[in-house]
């Protein structure tokens, strides 16, 4: 699935310029359509993720020797289905899916409960025809995780899915309240998991949603609390290195002839 994904990536100005066919694509990758060549990535996460079970069981650690070490420790993923389902999520929620879905495809509105907590969303059950939707399959997936992690006595995992679900939810939900409701959602998350080194990063999201409004006092006030919080942490330096990019002086100039 990966393989076939890079492949996309370092091509994809040669599928983007494709137009789908009426007949199914031969055995040649290299001639398949953006749909064909998406449908057989998620064939393989689809079956990567079978054996759920195994793999929940499985330690990350025991890939030590192929995984490169990250930023974060491993109780972020703990198991090789973590590893295997976030790696299907960014597949999943990569805005190239646009460029292959149908004119119909399931879409999700900003009041579902996408923003909601995760007891409430855990149980959200959406509805739509349209089961091979990427998003449907996204959502599934964040579910699963939740569900998985709920009870883990280090919440790191769970804590790390829950914004990111969030996260995801705002750049695919639709509706004109969707930026007030997901900066409701952070605010809340910090305020439940204050105690949690991951709450910067929720700090960080906030106030990169505000900047993006072009609300930078808001914005500094609050990526300054989030790198008080935990300033050694991975949100911490984000959010350190947020502040100097607005602090920081500039100036433009634009003529016209």
């Amino acid at each position: 699935a990966l393989w076939y994904w890079h492949y996309f990536q370092a091509n994809r100005w040669r599928f983007m310029e494709r137009t789908r066919t009426a007949e199914a694509p031969g055995e040649d990758f290299t001639t398949w359509d953006l749909p064909r060549l998406f449908a057989e990535i998620d064939r393989r996460f689809t079956a990567s993720l079978a054996e759920s079970a195994m793999l929940r069981r499985t330690p990350i650690s025991d890939f030590d020797h192929l995984l490169p070490k990250g930023a974060v420790p491993d109780s972020y993923r703990p198991t090789l289905y973590d590893f295997i389902a976030h790696e299907a999520l960014a597949f999943y929620g990569s805005a190239e899916q646009a460029a292959a879905k149908p004119e119909d495809t399931f879409e999700i509105s900003a009041g579902c409960p996408i923003f909601d907590p995760p007891e409430a969303f855990v149980v959200w059950e959406p509805k739509t025809a349209d089961v091979s939707s990427p998003v449907l399959k996204a959502i599934l997936l964040y579910q699963e995780l939740l569900r998985f992690h709920s009870g883990d006595k280090d919440q790191s995992a769970f804590l790390d899915v829950d914004i990111a679900r969030l996260k995801w939810g705002h750049n695919v939900a639709i509706g004109e309240n969707k930026s007030l409701r997901y900066k409701a959602a952070l605010s809340r998350f910090v305020e439940r998991h204050a105690s949690h080194e991951i709450s910067s990063v929720a700090f960080l999201d906030w106030a990169n949603a505000s900047a993006s409004e072009g609300n930078f006092a808001e914005a500094h006030r609050i990526a300054t609390r989030g790198r008080e919080a935990f300033p050694d942490s991975f949100g911490g330096r984000r959010c350190e290195f947020l502040i100097g990019l607005i602090e920081a002086k500039s100036a433009q100039i634009a003529t016209e002839r």
